[in-house]
């Protein structure tokens, strides 16, 4: 039977689509795992800065935290001339024999009216505050930065896609670019030339255990209670997307 979306929600730096088979304590508990993993590697690593272990922290905080890791797949590659990228083909391209084609096609028509709301609605408000840092890319740091061609923009951003029994495609994406994004990132088209270096993409397949995690709940549960109202944000109403 074809799942549907259900929700999507903005958990920190990580844009969540929830299925329409998840149940209200599945999908908390879901939340809140992810959360605690982030806030967690970026306690020990600083997410933005170059040499940053936060992706390598991520895992292993998830694996020590409830979170069985099914299937990997790390990519680290310019991005290629000849094809229009986005972040979001970036994404869905390696999640796509997870995540069925209709899903994804949902999600995509969902993440694009959102981003083209005006004002900037406050998922994305949050997402763009959690994912993207500018920063001078000048050789002389007391520079003035007078240009966005003078400046810099590290993405750390994560998509996923949650469907029944906690399972998660999740897929991060790591890159440095001097392109001014918008804030209808996700779909900006990118440009090749002002790639700084590699793309860093991870794919991985995780279940959330609840024998794993239950020992971990209730601490997670109180360690969060005045986090989530800054960091969790729904997108709302589902769209009906053909």
């Amino acid at each position: 039977m074809e799942q549907k979306l259900k929700d999507a929600v903005v958990d920190a730096g990580c844009l969540l689509f929830f299925s329409d088979d998840q149940d209200v304590a599945g999908k908390a508990d879901v939340l809140d795992a992810l959360l605690y993993i982030q806030l967690a590697a970026s306690k020990q690593s600083p997410k933005f800065v170059a040499d940053s272990r936060w992706s390598d922290i991520w895992r292993e905080a998830a694996l020590d935290f409830g979170w069985a890791l099914k299937a990997s797949e790390r990519i680290s590659a310019p991005l290629p001339h000849g094809n229009a990228q986005t972040l979001w083909s970036l994404a869905s391209h390696l999640a796509e024999t997870s995540v069925s084609p209709a899903m994804s096609s949902v999600a995509q028509s969902w993440s694009r009216t959102i981003c083209a709301q005006v004002p900037v609605h406050e998922a994305m408000v949050l997402l763009a505050r959690e994912t993207l840092h500018r920063e001078a890319a000048l050789a002389d740091m007391a520079t003035p930065v007078t240009d966005d061609h003078c400046l810099k923009t590290v993405v750390s951003l994560q998509i996923g896609f949650v469907r029944a029994d906690r399972n998660v495609a999740l897929t991060q994406i790591r890159l440095v670019t001097r392109q001014s994004l918008t804030s209808g990132f996700l779909f900006d088209t990118l440009d090749p030339d002002l790639m700084e270096g590699n793309v860093a993409l991870t794919f991985y397949s995780l279940q959330l255990v609840e024998q794993l995690y239950t020992p971990f709940r209730s601490a997670f549960d109180q360690a969060l209670a005045h986090r989530r109202g800054a960091l969790l944000k729904s997108f709302g109403e589902t769209p009906h997307v053909r």
